[in-house]
């Protein structure tokens, strides 16, 4: 790393010097008064070429400057050149000069990791292992860092690409690929690391199995996965039983039923689902709007305008409230389940 430092400082000394010498040149060239002295052999008008001829002799300082102008331009040249030979790594034949080469590259991928810029250490990872592709330590730190930078996929797909078959998977890049692969919710690309031929050990191929019955809601066998890990590993397994336990004893809400009873008596559905406040709520305007619409037909019949206003509005809501209540069911459920599953995630990250 203290190489890579001072090469890049070598890089930004030359970039300065040679700013500062064009600028200089620039100064030099710029201010130099040659086309009075030069110009008068393109002109035609001999009248024109007499005052240019006068005007170079009234100057015959003109072409000295001139000259010492070019000289301490190219003075400056020269040593430019010299600077960059000097600091020129093949000059200097050294060949931790060299940024790209795999040591210095690997220093840099190491640093990147470690300031937990892990997209730019993923691309430096890719380009060490175009050097060196079967290096199982590189190739760990490339999918880690995927990993890291929030890329499970992308780091699923390169996994599967160094390892296309389960067997071939170094443990620590299966586990990695099976740890992300499960909080993606890729449960189908698993199936084959529960198995004997897995490269996992057997505790961490019980426990994958495990969670994957959990996150499925197959609590019977979640319970014969648990029991079997148990009769192998001394480690404490009462987080995943008291998951187990929740799950077995969660009840859930009928939208058939939840519907229905809106259709009875609107307002009975939500109340069901848990949502009183809504169930309050839809009763009092529909209660409201039956009021309105009953008064409206009692005063004036069948031709009252307000009857059938309030009455069309009431019914709207009505039906409103029965949709409500089949929706707040399935809500109820989906919500149960979330909170099921971020238990068994944060109990198979915690754990494995």
């Amino acid at each position: 790393m203290t190489q890579l430092m001072i090469n890049l400082f070598k890089l930004q000394s030359i970039k300065s010097m040679l700013g500062i010498i064009i600028q200089h040149s620039k100064v030099v060239f710029l201010n130099r008064n040659v086309e009075p002295l030069f110009g008068s052999y393109f002109l035609l008008n001999s009248a024109a070429i007499k005052r240019k001829m006068s005007f170079a002799q009234n100057q015959k300082s003109c072409p000295l400057r001139c000259k010492a102008q070019f000289l301490t331009c190219s003075k400056g040249v020269f040593f430019l050149l010299c600077t960059c030979l000097f600091l020129s790594p093949s000059f200097a034949q050294n060949d931790k000069a060299d940024l790209y080469n795999l040591e210095n590259s690997s220093e840099f991928a190491s640093y990147l990791y470690k300031s937990q810029q892990f997209d730019l250490a993923a691309i430096e990872y890719e380009r060490i292992l175009f050097m060196q592709a079967q290096n199982d330590s590189l190739q760990f730190q490339l999918l880690s860092s995927y990993s890291l930078a929030g890329q499970p996929k992308r780091m699923i797909e390169r996994a599967e690409s160094m390892y296309p078959v389960v067997k071939q998977f170094p443990i620590p890049i299966a586990k990695l690929y099976t740890k992300d692969a499960f909080t993606s919710g890729l449960f189908f690309k698993l199936a084959d690391f529960t198995q004997a031929h897995s490269p996992l050990p057997k505790r961490d191929r019980l426990f994958l199995h495990l969670h994957m019955q959990m996150m499925q809601f197959n609590w019977e066998t979640a319970e014969l996965s648990l029991n079997q890990l148990g009769s192998i590993s001394k480690e404490p397994l009462s987080s995943a039983s008291l998951i187990i336990e929740a799950g077995k004893n969660q009840k859930y809400k009928s939208p058939a039923l939840a519907a229905t009873l809106s259709t009875l008596l609107p307002g009975t559905g939500k109340i069901y689902t848990g949502d009183w406040k809504d169930a309050l709520f839809g009763l009092l305007i529909l209660g409201g709007n039956a009021y309105a619409s009953y008064r409206g037909f009692k005063n004036k019949g069948i031709q009252s305008v307000q009857g059938w206003t309030f009455g069309i509005i009431g019914f709207g809501f009505y039906l409103a409230n029965i949709f409500g209540s089949h929706k707040a069911a399935k809500r109820y459920n989906t919500s149960a389940q979330t909170n099921l599953r971020m238990q068994i995630d944060e109990n198979f990250k915690l754990n494995y």
